[in-house]
Protein backbone atom coordinates (compact mmCIF):
# COMPACT_ATOMS: atom_id res chain seq x y z
CA UNK A 1 0.00 0.00 0.00
CA UNK A 2 1.89 2.97 -1.23
CA UNK A 3 0.38 6.63 -0.11
CA UNK A 4 -0.12 9.46 -2.09
CA UNK A 5 0.76 11.27 1.11
CA UNK A 6 4.27 10.67 1.07
CA UNK A 7 4.44 11.81 -2.48
CA UNK A 8 3.49 15.49 -2.13
CA UNK A 9 5.13 18.63 -0.80
CA UNK A 10 3.90 20.39 2.21
CA UNK A 11 2.95 23.14 0.34
CA UNK A 12 -0.06 21.17 -1.34
CA UNK A 13 -1.10 19.98 3.13
CA UNK A 14 -0.94 23.66 3.42
CA UNK A 15 -3.66 24.21 0.95
CA UNK A 16 -5.72 21.56 2.27
CA UNK A 17 -5.72 22.96 5.56
CA UNK A 18 -8.85 25.83 6.46
CA UNK A 19 -6.82 27.10 9.45
CA UNK A 20 -3.37 27.56 7.46
CA UNK A 21 -5.36 29.14 4.62
CA UNK A 22 -7.38 31.71 7.04
CA UNK A 23 -4.04 32.41 8.87
CA UNK A 24 -2.15 32.88 5.78
CA UNK A 25 -5.14 35.48 4.57
CA UNK A 26 -5.00 37.26 7.77
CA UNK A 27 -1.32 37.42 7.97
CA UNK A 28 -0.75 38.44 4.36
CA UNK A 29 -3.39 41.54 5.04
CA UNK A 30 -1.60 42.70 8.04
CA UNK A 31 1.95 42.31 6.10
CA UNK A 32 0.26 44.56 3.57
CA UNK A 33 -0.71 47.03 5.94
CA UNK A 34 2.90 47.82 7.36
CA UNK A 35 4.28 47.95 3.79
CA UNK A 36 1.73 50.72 3.00
CA UNK A 37 2.28 52.39 6.14
CA UNK A 38 6.67 52.13 5.68
CA UNK A 39 6.25 53.98 2.58
CA UNK A 40 3.55 56.45 3.81
CA UNK A 41 0.97 55.24 1.85
CA UNK A 42 -1.19 56.04 4.85
CA UNK A 43 -4.52 57.95 4.46
CA UNK A 44 -3.19 60.23 6.74
CA UNK A 45 -0.11 61.64 8.67
CA UNK A 46 -0.36 59.05 11.48
CA UNK A 47 1.79 62.08 13.76
CA UNK A 48 -0.16 64.99 12.12
CA UNK A 49 -2.35 66.90 15.39
CA UNK A 50 -5.57 68.64 14.15
CA UNK A 51 -7.34 69.72 17.41
CA UNK A 52 -10.32 70.89 15.59
CA UNK A 53 -11.26 67.06 14.59
CA UNK A 54 -10.32 65.64 18.40
CA UNK A 55 -12.94 62.62 19.02
CA UNK A 56 -14.46 62.34 16.25
CA UNK A 57 -16.19 59.32 15.58
CA UNK A 58 -16.00 57.08 12.05
CA UNK A 59 -16.22 58.69 8.83
CA UNK A 60 -15.47 58.55 5.42
CA UNK A 61 -12.96 61.14 6.02
CA UNK A 62 -11.47 59.56 9.19
CA UNK A 63 -12.42 55.61 9.20
CA UNK A 64 -12.14 54.83 12.57
CA UNK A 65 -12.11 58.46 14.13
CA UNK A 66 -10.05 60.51 16.01
CA UNK A 67 -7.75 60.62 19.12
CA UNK A 68 -7.61 63.35 21.81
CA UNK A 69 -5.86 65.31 19.47
CA UNK A 70 -7.58 65.00 16.06
CA UNK A 71 -4.46 62.23 14.25
CA UNK A 72 -6.22 59.80 12.82
CA UNK A 73 -6.71 56.33 14.52
CA UNK A 74 -7.27 53.64 11.63
CA UNK A 75 -3.36 55.90 9.99
CA UNK A 76 -1.48 55.35 13.52
CA UNK A 77 -2.70 51.64 14.09
CA UNK A 78 -1.24 50.86 10.48
CA UNK A 79 2.06 52.65 11.42
CA UNK A 80 2.02 50.92 14.86
CA UNK A 81 1.04 47.90 13.04
CA UNK A 82 4.57 48.39 11.14
CA UNK A 83 6.66 48.88 14.22
CA UNK A 84 4.86 45.77 15.77
CA UNK A 85 5.76 43.71 12.38
CA UNK A 86 9.11 44.91 12.33
CA UNK A 87 10.22 44.40 15.86
CA UNK A 88 8.79 40.60 15.95
CA UNK A 89 11.00 39.68 12.29
CA UNK A 90 13.64 41.13 13.68
CA UNK A 91 13.66 39.67 17.33
CA UNK A 92 12.70 35.85 16.39
CA UNK A 93 14.98 36.52 13.25
CA UNK A 94 18.00 37.02 16.21
CA UNK A 95 16.11 34.41 18.68
CA UNK A 96 15.94 31.99 15.67
CA UNK A 97 19.40 32.09 14.47
CA UNK A 98 21.15 32.10 17.75
CA UNK A 99 18.68 29.36 19.34
CA UNK A 100 18.81 27.05 16.46
CA UNK A 101 22.42 27.29 16.08
CA UNK A 102 23.09 26.21 19.82
CA UNK A 103 20.52 24.12 20.12
CA UNK A 104 21.48 21.46 16.89
CA UNK A 105 25.14 22.20 18.04
CA UNK A 106 24.50 20.86 21.48
CA UNK A 107 22.08 18.27 21.21
CA UNK A 108 25.03 17.18 18.01
CA UNK A 109 27.81 17.48 20.08
CA UNK A 110 26.83 16.42 23.24
CA UNK A 111 29.03 16.25 26.49
CA UNK A 112 29.77 19.99 28.15
CA UNK A 113 28.39 21.88 25.17
CA UNK A 114 24.93 20.42 25.34
CA UNK A 115 25.29 21.24 29.18
CA UNK A 116 26.35 24.56 28.98
CA UNK A 117 23.57 25.42 26.59
CA UNK A 118 20.59 23.31 28.47
CA UNK A 119 21.85 25.63 31.70
CA UNK A 120 21.89 28.48 29.86
CA UNK A 121 17.97 28.04 28.51
CA UNK A 122 17.12 26.99 32.28
CA UNK A 123 18.61 29.80 33.61
CA UNK A 124 16.52 32.13 30.89
CA UNK A 125 13.68 30.25 31.47
CA UNK A 126 13.30 30.42 35.27
CA UNK A 127 12.34 34.08 34.83
CA UNK A 128 8.92 34.99 33.70
CA UNK A 129 8.85 36.30 29.91
CA UNK A 130 7.22 39.48 30.28
CA UNK A 131 9.19 40.22 33.50
CA UNK A 132 12.71 39.46 31.98
CA UNK A 133 11.90 41.47 28.93
CA UNK A 134 11.08 44.30 31.18
CA UNK A 135 13.48 44.58 32.83
CA UNK A 136 16.22 44.19 30.09
CA UNK A 137 14.34 46.92 28.38
CA UNK A 138 14.26 48.86 31.24
CA UNK A 139 18.16 48.15 31.26
CA UNK A 140 18.71 49.06 27.62
CA UNK A 141 16.19 51.75 26.63
CA UNK A 142 12.99 52.05 24.78
CA UNK A 143 14.08 52.22 21.02
CA UNK A 144 12.62 49.83 18.53
CA UNK A 145 16.16 47.77 18.41
CA UNK A 146 16.09 47.33 22.27
CA UNK A 147 12.76 45.98 22.32
CA UNK A 148 13.69 43.59 19.57
CA UNK A 149 16.61 42.74 21.60
CA UNK A 150 14.95 42.24 24.80
CA UNK A 151 12.09 39.76 23.51
CA UNK A 152 15.06 37.77 21.40
CA UNK A 153 17.02 37.24 24.55
CA UNK A 154 13.75 36.26 25.95
CA UNK A 155 12.83 34.14 23.33
CA UNK A 156 16.01 32.42 22.36
CA UNK A 157 16.17 29.29 24.93
CA UNK A 158 12.58 27.92 23.00
CA UNK A 159 14.64 27.87 19.71
CA UNK A 160 17.24 26.24 21.60
CA UNK A 161 14.97 23.56 23.93
CA UNK A 162 12.86 23.27 20.09
CA UNK A 163 16.13 22.53 17.97
CA UNK A 164 18.15 20.07 20.37
CA UNK A 165 15.18 18.38 21.09
CA UNK A 166 14.78 16.68 17.26
CA UNK A 167 18.66 16.51 16.91
CA UNK A 168 18.90 14.24 19.96
CA UNK A 169 16.52 11.67 18.32
CA UNK A 170 18.01 12.08 14.61
CA UNK A 171 21.19 11.35 15.30
CA UNK A 172 20.46 7.95 16.68
CA UNK A 173 18.91 6.92 13.48
CA UNK A 174 20.44 4.02 11.57
CA UNK A 175 20.91 6.45 8.05
CA UNK A 176 23.09 9.15 10.39
CA UNK A 177 24.97 6.44 12.09
CA UNK A 178 25.67 5.09 8.49
CA UNK A 179 27.66 8.58 7.12
CA UNK A 180 29.24 8.57 10.23
CA UNK A 181 30.87 5.02 9.37
CA UNK A 182 31.00 6.54 5.99
CA UNK A 183 33.71 9.10 6.70
CA UNK A 184 31.02 12.54 6.62
CA UNK A 185 32.34 15.29 8.25
CA UNK A 186 30.38 16.43 11.53
CA UNK A 187 29.80 19.68 9.27
CA UNK A 188 28.27 18.29 6.31
CA UNK A 189 26.77 15.88 8.87
CA UNK A 190 24.94 19.07 10.10
CA UNK A 191 24.29 21.07 7.15
CA UNK A 192 22.94 17.82 5.00
CA UNK A 193 21.36 15.69 7.64
CA UNK A 194 20.59 17.77 11.04
CA UNK A 195 19.45 20.93 9.96
CA UNK A 196 16.97 20.18 6.83
CA UNK A 197 15.02 17.56 9.63
CA UNK A 198 14.61 20.22 11.96
CA UNK A 199 13.28 22.39 9.94
CA UNK A 200 9.88 21.73 10.37
CA UNK A 201 9.58 22.63 13.83
CA UNK A 202 11.75 25.42 13.17
CA UNK A 203 9.23 26.94 10.84
CA UNK A 204 6.24 26.36 12.91
CA UNK A 205 8.16 27.75 16.29
CA UNK A 206 8.96 31.36 13.98
CA UNK A 207 5.20 31.58 13.34
CA UNK A 208 3.84 31.14 17.08
CA UNK A 209 6.90 33.25 18.41
CA UNK A 210 5.92 35.91 16.54
CA UNK A 211 2.56 36.32 17.37
CA UNK A 212 4.16 36.73 21.09
CA UNK A 213 6.33 38.82 19.95
CA UNK A 214 3.71 40.64 18.66
CA UNK A 215 1.85 40.53 21.89
CA UNK A 216 5.09 41.39 24.15
CA UNK A 217 6.05 44.77 22.54
CA UNK A 218 2.47 45.52 22.67
CA UNK A 219 2.53 44.88 26.37
CA UNK A 220 5.57 46.30 26.81
CA UNK A 221 4.14 49.84 25.09
CA UNK A 222 0.97 49.77 26.89
CA UNK A 223 3.42 49.79 30.08
CA UNK A 224 5.33 53.01 29.10
CA UNK A 225 8.68 51.12 28.16
CA UNK A 226 8.50 50.35 24.76
CA UNK A 227 7.40 52.65 22.13
CA UNK A 228 7.75 56.64 22.92
CA UNK A 229 5.05 59.05 22.04
CA UNK A 230 4.40 60.40 19.73
CA UNK A 231 5.35 57.54 17.47
CA UNK A 232 2.29 55.33 17.64
CA UNK A 233 2.45 51.90 18.72
CA UNK A 234 -0.72 49.58 19.05
CA UNK A 235 0.00 48.81 22.70
CA UNK A 236 0.78 52.42 23.28
CA UNK A 237 -2.69 53.55 21.55
CA UNK A 238 -4.57 50.65 23.56
CA UNK A 239 -2.97 52.87 26.68
CA UNK A 240 -3.90 55.62 25.28
CA UNK A 241 -7.64 54.81 24.61
CA UNK A 242 -8.41 53.23 27.85
CA UNK A 243 -9.68 56.42 30.12
CA UNK A 244 -11.32 57.74 26.77
CA UNK A 245 -12.97 53.95 26.11
CA UNK A 246 -16.35 54.93 27.30
CA UNK A 247 -17.47 58.33 25.72
CA UNK A 248 -14.45 57.49 22.30
CA UNK A 249 -14.90 53.67 21.74
CA UNK A 250 -13.46 53.72 18.51
CA UNK A 251 -9.73 54.72 19.54
CA UNK A 252 -9.93 51.21 21.22
CA UNK A 253 -11.22 49.09 18.77
CA UNK A 254 -8.85 50.05 15.60
CA UNK A 255 -5.26 48.68 17.60
CA UNK A 256 -7.17 45.91 19.69
CA UNK A 257 -8.63 44.67 16.18
CA UNK A 258 -5.49 44.93 14.30
CA UNK A 259 -3.60 43.04 17.50
CA UNK A 260 -6.40 40.83 17.49
CA UNK A 261 -5.80 39.64 13.54
CA UNK A 262 -2.13 39.06 12.98
CA UNK A 263 -2.05 37.22 16.39
CA UNK A 264 -4.46 35.02 15.81
CA UNK A 265 -3.24 34.70 11.86
CA UNK A 266 0.42 33.91 13.04
CA UNK A 267 -1.33 30.90 15.18
CA UNK A 268 -3.24 29.62 12.61
CA UNK A 269 -0.40 29.42 10.15
CA UNK A 270 1.17 27.45 12.77
CA UNK A 271 -1.45 25.62 13.08
CA UNK A 272 -1.48 25.19 9.10
CA UNK A 273 2.29 24.41 8.97
CA UNK A 274 2.22 21.98 11.75
CA UNK A 275 -0.29 19.66 10.37
CA UNK A 276 0.86 19.66 6.58
CA UNK A 277 5.11 19.38 7.42
CA UNK A 278 3.78 16.22 9.77
CA UNK A 279 3.34 14.55 5.90
CA UNK A 280 1.09 12.14 7.69
CA UNK A 281 -2.38 10.85 6.47
CA UNK A 282 -5.52 12.57 8.19
CA UNK A 283 -8.17 11.21 10.09
CA UNK A 284 -10.42 10.73 7.16
CA UNK A 285 -7.82 9.28 4.51
CA UNK A 286 -6.67 7.19 7.23
CA UNK A 287 -9.88 5.71 8.00
CA UNK A 288 -11.40 5.13 4.30
CA UNK A 289 -7.42 3.62 3.69
CA UNK A 290 -8.59 0.72 6.65
CA UNK A 291 -11.71 0.13 5.14
CA UNK A 292 -10.03 -0.56 2.06
CA UNK A 293 -7.01 -2.36 3.30
CA UNK A 294 -9.53 -4.57 5.60
CA UNK A 295 -11.49 -5.34 2.41
CA UNK A 296 -8.36 -6.69 0.43
CA UNK A 297 -7.17 -8.74 3.46
CA UNK A 298 -10.45 -10.50 3.53
CA UNK A 299 -10.06 -10.93 0.50
CA UNK A 300 -6.84 -12.09 -0.07
CA UNK A 301 -6.31 -14.04 3.19
CA UNK A 302 -3.36 -11.51 3.99
CA UNK A 303 -2.17 -10.45 7.58
CA UNK A 304 -2.78 -6.97 9.11
CA UNK A 305 -1.80 -5.45 11.61
CA UNK A 306 -2.23 -1.83 13.76
CA UNK A 307 -0.42 0.28 15.76
CA UNK A 308 -0.63 2.94 18.02
CA UNK A 309 1.74 5.46 19.77
CA UNK A 310 0.68 7.77 22.29
CA UNK A 311 2.99 10.76 23.43
CA UNK A 312 2.59 11.19 27.03
CA UNK A 313 4.17 14.43 27.99
CA UNK A 314 5.97 14.76 31.55
CA UNK A 315 6.56 18.39 31.63
CA UNK A 316 4.02 21.60 32.50
CA UNK A 317 2.04 22.39 29.69
CA UNK A 318 4.53 24.22 27.11
CA UNK A 319 3.20 25.01 23.77
CA UNK A 320 6.21 25.78 21.61
CA UNK A 321 7.67 21.91 23.89
CA UNK A 322 4.43 20.37 22.53
CA UNK A 323 4.78 21.26 18.80
CA UNK A 324 8.35 20.34 18.42
CA UNK A 325 7.65 16.98 19.53
CA UNK A 326 4.63 16.02 17.28
CA UNK A 327 6.96 16.95 14.70
CA UNK A 328 9.80 15.39 15.99
CA UNK A 329 8.03 12.41 16.19
CA UNK A 330 6.09 13.00 12.92
CA UNK A 331 9.76 12.83 11.07
CA UNK A 332 10.66 9.82 13.41
CA UNK A 333 8.13 8.08 12.16
CA UNK A 334 8.63 9.14 8.35
CA UNK A 335 12.14 7.97 8.68
CA UNK A 336 11.26 4.29 9.89
CA UNK A 337 7.19 3.81 8.25
CA UNK A 338 7.35 1.53 5.09
CA UNK A 339 6.50 2.56 1.58
CA UNK A 340 3.36 -0.20 2.16
CA UNK A 341 2.50 1.01 5.56
CA UNK A 342 0.48 4.28 6.08
CA UNK A 343 0.85 6.34 9.33
CA UNK A 344 -1.79 8.43 10.35
CA UNK A 345 -2.00 11.29 12.94
CA UNK A 346 -5.43 10.66 14.86
CA UNK A 347 -5.08 13.08 18.26
CA UNK A 348 -2.61 15.59 19.12
CA UNK A 349 -0.20 13.19 20.75
CA UNK A 350 -1.58 9.90 19.23
CA UNK A 351 -0.26 8.39 16.01
CA UNK A 352 -1.86 5.31 14.32
CA UNK A 353 0.07 2.67 11.39
CA UNK A 354 -1.36 0.56 9.49
CA UNK A 355 0.97 -2.64 9.10
CA UNK A 356 0.58 -4.82 6.08
CA UNK A 357 2.19 -7.56 7.61
CA UNK A 358 1.80 -10.45 10.83
CA UNK A 359 1.52 -8.88 14.14
CA UNK A 360 5.14 -9.87 14.97
CA UNK A 361 6.44 -7.58 12.33
CA UNK A 362 4.10 -4.77 13.58
CA UNK A 363 5.87 -5.30 17.36
CA UNK A 364 9.53 -5.21 15.55
CA UNK A 365 8.61 -1.79 14.52
CA UNK A 366 6.83 -0.43 17.31
CA UNK A 367 9.53 -1.50 19.67
CA UNK A 368 11.96 0.13 16.98
CA UNK A 369 9.95 3.62 17.19
CA UNK A 370 10.01 3.51 21.21
CA UNK A 371 14.10 2.60 21.22
CA UNK A 372 14.63 5.39 18.49
CA UNK A 373 12.39 8.01 20.68
CA UNK A 374 15.13 9.75 22.86
CA UNK A 375 13.36 12.80 24.13
CA UNK A 376 12.48 12.33 27.81
CA UNK A 377 9.96 15.07 28.38
CA UNK A 378 7.79 12.80 26.01
CA UNK A 379 7.53 8.84 27.23
CA UNK A 380 5.87 6.77 23.92
CA UNK A 381 3.72 3.78 25.08
CA UNK A 382 3.18 1.49 21.73
CA UNK A 383 0.43 -0.67 21.43
CA UNK A 384 -0.23 -3.30 18.67
CA UNK A 385 -3.37 -5.74 17.41
CA UNK A 386 -3.66 -8.08 14.38
CA UNK A 387 -6.31 -6.81 12.68
CA UNK A 388 -9.37 -9.01 11.40
CA UNK A 389 -10.99 -8.55 8.05
CA UNK A 390 -14.70 -9.23 9.22
CA UNK A 391 -14.45 -6.26 11.95
CA UNK A 392 -15.65 -2.78 11.02
CA UNK A 393 -12.67 -0.48 11.63
CA UNK A 394 -14.75 1.18 14.21
CA UNK A 395 -14.53 -2.06 15.99
CA UNK A 396 -10.90 -1.87 15.46
CA UNK A 397 -10.29 0.81 16.15
CA UNK A 398 -12.16 0.44 19.53
CA UNK A 399 -10.02 -3.29 20.18
CA UNK A 400 -6.67 -1.06 19.38
CA UNK A 401 -7.57 1.82 22.65
CA UNK A 402 -8.16 -1.07 25.17
CA UNK A 403 -5.43 -3.13 23.97
CA UNK A 404 -2.12 -3.14 26.60
CA UNK A 405 0.18 -1.33 26.22
CA UNK A 406 3.74 -3.00 24.70
CA UNK A 407 6.74 -3.13 27.39
CA UNK A 408 9.08 -0.31 26.47
CA UNK A 409 12.55 -1.69 25.18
Amino acid sequence: MTTKKQEKTWVHYYLKSTSGVVGAVLVLLMMIISICAAFGWTTHDPLAQNPMDALQGPSSTYWFGTDQFGRDVFSRAMDGMRRSMTVSIVAVGIAGFIGVFLGVLGGFLGKWLDGFVVRLSDVIFAFPAILLALAIVNSLGNSWIDTSLAIAIVYTPIFIRVARGPVLTIKELDYVKSVRVLGFSSPRILMSHMLPNVLAPILVQIALSMSWAILTESGLSFLGLGTQPPDASLGLMVSEAQPMAAFAWWTLVAPSVFITLVVVGLNLVGDGLRDSLTYLAAPPYFYETLRRELAAAERNKSRLALIRFQLLPNIPENESLYEAAILAFAELLKGITRLEDLCARLGRFEFTMIVNAQIDVAGAIAERVQSSWLESNFLCEAFVISANGKESPLEILNRLDSAPALKAP
